[in-house]
């Protein structure tokens, strides 16, 4: 009997022991599992763009009435007409890295560059009427007048339809808007000799260098993003919208005096008006942390 009672009681004692132990243990588990499921809820989804942009300039642009103020003046060392090209298009390749703010919106930081845009000839060419230093033709000479544009961008998207899930996977055919603006950086090189107007001295003067600027750049764009089935990339299609003018181009002499581009016999300043329409095509990829 005594036998029986102290079996009883030392099973007693390990069933209120180990009560608590798997209590205990149930507990750790329910809190490791909210914690990760926490954790998988509070990752952090982000993705990389690469785009490239075609846009259509104004044909009345101030760049544009440069060349026709320009090509009466110029003919080839025999004497037959010789123009420059006005800039009517720009192309553009763009590389961004962005982060999914909420799960609607998003923010993304990139760099853009600008293909050449203008002319570039050589040939005999006579310069008498534009070149303030010449007194005859010029032999095979490099007629230039390029711009380069690149610049660092921000934007925020927001998306009307079809967000990317959690796990960063887009599905089906997702529909944004966004806004954005940065800076921008502008080189324009213009033919040995060219003579521009000094605002210093008040006076024509010759250019030997590129013309340089720096201007704020503002877009509005709406955004079709769909999934192919490469590795987890999405093509993204774009209509946008640029607001860009450089209009403080300039080139400072040995004496740090600015001179500046002009378009009429008044030395009108040019101003670099590269703003418009532009279409957007390229590849964007998801992806969580």
């Amino acid at each position: 009997m005594r036998t029986a009672i102290a079996t009883l009681l030392a099973a007693c004692l390990l069933i209120s022991l180990a009560v608590p132990v798997m209590a205990q243990s149930e507990e750790e588990m329910v809190a490791q599992f909210l914690k990760k499921a926490q954790k998988n809820q509070s990752r952090k989804m982000g993705f990389v763009v690469f785009n490239g942009m075609y846009g259509r300039l104004r044909t009345g642009s101030e760049y544009n009435l440069f060349t026709s103020h320009v090509n009466p003046l110029l003919s080839t060392a025999a004497g037959a007409p010789a123009r420059i090209d006005g800039i009517y298009r720009s192309k553009e390749f763009y590389a961004g890295f962005g982060m999914m703010t909420t799960s609607r919106s998003s923010i993304t930081i990139g760099a853009t560059y600008w293909l050449n845009m203008g002319t570039t000839k050589t040939g005999d060419y006579d310069m008498t009427q534009l070149n303030l230093a010449d007194t005859g033709p010029r032999y095979d000479y490099e007629l230039k007048s390029t711009v380069r544009v690149f610049g660092v961008l921000a934007n925020f998207d927001y998306y009307l339809l079809n967000p990317p899930d959690r796990q960063g996977v887009s599905k089906r055919l997702a529909v944004r808007i966004g806004t954005g603006g940065g800076l921008y950086f502008a080189k324009w090189q213009l033919w040995n000799g060219y003579t521009g107007y000094n605002l210093f001295t008040a006076a024509p003067e010759t250019i030997d260098g590129n013309l340089s600027g720096v201007a704020p750049g503002f877009t509005a764009t709406l955004a079709v993003e769909y999934p192919i089935p490469l590795g987890g990339f999405v093509v993204e299609t774009a209509a946008q919208y640029l607001y860009l003018n450089f209009n403080r181009m300039k080139w400072y002499n040995a004496d740090n005096e600015e001179s500046v581009a002009v378009y009429t016999d008044d030395f009108d300043r040019v101003n670099l008006d590269l703003s418009g329409p532009r279409a957007r095509f390229g590849l964007k990829r998801y992806f969580n942390w």
